[in-house]
């Protein structure tokens, strides 16, 4: 995820298991079993020649949750992490609860100096946001973030995963959100019957200022 300097972790942490899916997938190839000899991200990067490590994310670190999945983002204040944090599931539920945050990184864009959550304003605090793509624009002075989101219900049943998109400003609170109605994201949060229409990892990017 970043070039190692000595202020990052060398060390592989703990990992967990909260962001497991509770259900079986119904479709997709089978799973890579845990014993497989894929190389880790570090000893691929060893093995190219590239200097690669582990964020370190302070405070924000130690209680069980975990980052993944980051995208950057270069903004009039410079650069910013915009990832993942799977953080334990306040019921008790080991897919864990998943939002995401925004991480000031330092000038050389290594190492995260504070963090801020960002609040998409959705009715149910439970809702799962994940998976952030993102981009400045100048014009309008925000950072227009797309991620995956969903509700999981007590009865492990859930809506299937959606395509939000948020337009955020300098601080980091949302002006604007939207469910856009591409592909087989239906234009508002409700269950997706189909599983060939669920919507994750969409790309967002600037065309002549649109």
């Amino acid at each position: 995820m970043a070039e190692a300097t000595s202020d990052l972790k060398q060390t592989k942490p703990e990992l967990f298991a909260n962001w497991t899916t509770p259900v079986a997938i119904p479709f997709g190839e089978p799973d890579i079993m845990r014993d497989d000899l894929t190389p880790s991200i570090l000893d691929q990067a060893k093995s190219n020649g590239w200097n690669a490590a582990y964020y370190n994310f302070g405070k924000a670190e130690g209680d069980g949750s975990d980052y993944f999945n980051p995208a950057l983002v270069q903004r009039e204040d410079g650069y910013w992490l915009l990832v993942r944090r799977s953080e334990p599931h306040p019921q008790g539920f080991t897919f864990g609860q998943n939002q995401i945050w925004a991480f000031m990184l330092d000038k050389e864009g290594k190492v995260p100096k504070m963090g801020i959550k960002l609040k998409w304003p959705v009715n149910d605090p439970q809702q799962h946001f994940e998976d952030p793509r993102g981009f400045y624009h100048p014009r309008l002075n925000q950072t227009l973030v797309g991620a995956c989101t969903f509700l999981w219900h007590p009865d492990r049943s859930w809506t299937g995963a959606h395509q939000a998109f948020g337009a955020f400003d300098e601080n980091w609170e949302c002006k604007q959100m939207t469910y856009p109605r591409i592909g087989g994201n239906p234009g508002q949060m409700e269950k997706i019957p189909d599983p060939r229409n669920y919507e994750k990892n969409w790309v967002w990017f600037l065309s002549d200022d649109d």
